[in-house]
């Protein structure tokens, strides 16, 4: 059974899984953060280097699919034109 606010929330169009994921997610941020401020200046910029080098792979890899997502949207398109004449 659902609880009210479980109710209110889907009645408004909110998600509770989401709102769910939101929380963990902040719940995870702020566990991190806490870690962050107790490393020494050595580690966190180990960390942030680190940090670093994986946002560049990540934004890589999500521009790669992007161009991959428009290509394909591309052929689907064309093969839509073919399919008309």
């Amino acid at each position: 059974m659902k609880s009210k606010n479980e109710t209110k929330r889907a009645l408004n169009g909110i998600d509770p899984k989401a709102v769910e994921k939101e929380a963990s997610l902040q719940n995870r941020m702020e566990s991190y953060g806490k870690r962050y401020d107790k490393m020494s200046s050595a580690k966190k910029r180990e960390e942030v280097k680190s940090l670093l080098q994986k946002w560049k792979v990540y934004r890589k890899k999500i521009q790669e699919l992007i161009l991959q997502l428009t290509k394909t949207a591309e052929k689907e398109i064309e093969i839509e034109r073919k399919l008309r004449v």
